[in-house]
């Protein structure tokens, strides 16, 4: 449902404004979770994210992390982005930028603790399987682009 809901959302988006904001979602969520993963590790920062062991407010650093830089990529993205897409390039937006969100959402501790996912979809999103879902939903939007 929720996997359903966000491909539904951002294709209504893509179809609108275009690939902007699905292409800047689809690079922000494993930058921020990258960026998240470092800044637990680093020397400043480090102990005063530690410092908040609870799972609600990791997951609020996290997705205020993700905002901040959904907001840059989507200044950095090219203005000829903001065209309209035809339905079936909107749709395969939608899906391809949901499909990196949950496997963003499925390596972050925090976020599961939110709402961890049925056995299904960890089942279709395994580990052997996140690199290709990766490189295939990145071709996708490199297609929807052009």
């Amino acid at each position: 449902v929720f996997l359903g809901l966000l491909a539904a959302l951002i294709s209504l988006e893509a179809l609108r404004g275009g690939a902007t904001r699905a292409i800047s979602f689809s690079l922000a969520a494993p930058v921020a979770l990258l960026l998240y993963t470092l800044a637990s590790n680093a020397v400043i920062l480090g102990p005063v994210i530690k410092e908040f062991d609870s799972q609600k407010i990791q997951a609020g650093i996290l997705l205020a992390l993700f905002v901040v830089l959904f907001l840059l990529i989507s200044r950095m993205t090219m203005v000829g982005f903001a065209s309209g897409l035809f339905p079936v390039m909107a749709i395969l937006c939608g899906i391809a930028a949901a499909i990196v969100g949950v496997i963003v959402w499925l390596q972050s501790p925090a976020l599961l603790a939110l709402w961890p996912f049925g056995p299904q979809v960890h089942a279709l999103f395994a580990a052997q399987y996140r690199f290709w879902w990766l490189v295939a939903s990145y071709l996708a939007l490199a297609f929807a682009r052009s």
